[in-house]
């Protein structure tokens, strides 16, 4: 099966993105073909497989705190569609346009390791003590 993963980060910052880099050479190991796209930095090549391809999208899910840039969809779109997954797996993304595009493409799933959107403007940050503002 060829399964393209989308995350936020391919570096081992947090949760979602070692998360991330266990899943994806396990996959591969097990016989699938494995597309990582991320908005992390191109420098880090992380695990390797002969069946695990990374690619770097900036701008893609979300530009280290700052909103991600809706054209970077169309880009997202033509390094998926090089692919030809049978199924995207979102694991972190806060860009929903993104999110539609894909859905309309392809078979998709998503993880919510953690709600990173706040499109109602109902999330509230503890930390800062207010309630977010994009």
């Amino acid at each position: 099966m060829r399964v393209a993963l989308l995350t936020d980060d391919w570096r081992p910052t947090g949760g979602v993105a070692s998360h991330v880099r266990l899943v994806a050479p396990a996959l591969a190991e097990a016989g699938h073909d494995i597309l990582v796209v991320h908005a992390g930095d191109a420098d880090d090549a992380g695990p390797t497989h002969e069946r695990l391809q990374v690619r770097v999208v900036r701008g893609a899910t979300r530009d280290h705190g700052r909103r991600a840039n809706a054209s970077a969809v169309p880009a997202v779109l033509d390094v998926v569609r090089a692919f030809s997954p049978h199924v995207v797996h979102i694991h972190a993304n806060s860009n929903l346009p993104l999110d539609d595009a894909l859905r309309a493409a392809w078979p998709t799933a998503r993880t919510l390791h953690s709600l990173d959107v706040c499109p109602s403007g109902t999330k509230f940050h503890g930390a800062l003590g207010r309630e977010c503002t994009y």
